[in-house]
């Protein structure tokens, strides 16, 4: 009888945080960050990672909204931290594409590959959709614009150029995306002010929201060493269960002002 009765309270507990992470993920919640810089900068970026378009956890409202919630922020930058597109025939079934070309930013929407751009896919068309929302790519380069140095890696699964070899010797406040947190001391070694990085999913569900605590330095939030910045994201969306416990589908929201 006690056998039965634990089997039941376990079932029954499976279901709930089942269904609490099921439900979760479709409530978006903004992460806001105040930064100071002493380069003379104001500046506003939404960031989002982790959107996985096309496979089970990011239903097409859930991107509505997203567009929505960031364009209300008014930023001077959208950018989106790689693993974006998921399964492709999927995407282009979906309005996924019509949905992106709805954000609105000061200097553009901006994105860098992540690992799963890699998987059974070309990344370079994975860039050319995006190019059709009025999204760039940066692959292994870097741009000026608006005073800010904005810095796009290819992801670390591939080999790529090192950061000195990308970055400008200018002063400009420097913004790196790398879809990966792992390589922050690198950004570090080479003056990057600010990097943004997702891929973690803060775990997404136990028992893996303890375990990537032991592979990253800084699974999710925010890491500050010498004069660089690190902010890891929890992601947009789910991969593999559509679940999300003890995580949560974010927007990450910077605003940077004069020390």
């Amino acid at each position: 009888l006690n056998l039965q009765l634990y089997s039941l309270v376990f079932l029954g507990i499976s279901i709930s945080l089942f269904a609490f992470g099921y439900f979760n993920k479709f409530f978006v919640r903004t992460t806001k960050y105040n930064l100071k810089s002493d380069k003379n900068i104001s500046l506003k970026i939404a960031f989002i990672s982790d959107i996985h378009m096309g496979d089970l956890g990011m239903k097409e409202r859930i991107l509505k909204k997203v567009v929505s919630k960031i364009n209300d922020l008014n930023p001077d930058f959208i950018l989106i931290g790689g693993n974006i597109i998921e399964n492709i025939n999927n995407y282009k079934k979906a309005s996924y594409s019509e949905i992106l070309k709805g954000f609105r930013a000061k200097y553009g929407t901006y994105a860098v590959f992540g690992n799963h751009e890699y998987y059974g896919k070309d990344p370079y068309y994975v860039a050319s959709l995006l190019k059709e929302s009025n999204i760039e790519t940066l692959i292994d380069t870097s741009i000026n614009i608006g005073g800010i140095e904005l810095i796009g890696r290819h992801d670390i699964v591939i080999g790529r150029k090192n950061l000195s070899n990308i970055i400008s010797q200018n002063d400009n406040f420097k913004l790196l995306m790398d879809h990966n947190p792992k390589a922050f001391d690198e950004a570090v070694k080479n003056g990057i002010d600010l990097q943004l990085s997702g891929h973690t999913h803060n775990g997404q569900f136990f028992p893996f929201n303890l375990i990537v605590k032991f592979f990253y330095e800084k699974a999710y939030g925010l890491l500050k060493k010498e004069n660089s910045i690190l902010i890891t994201s929890s992601g947009l969306s789910t991969w593999g269960p559509p679940i999300k416990i003890l995580s949560k589908p974010e927007i990450v929201f910077i605003e940077i002002n004069d020390v």
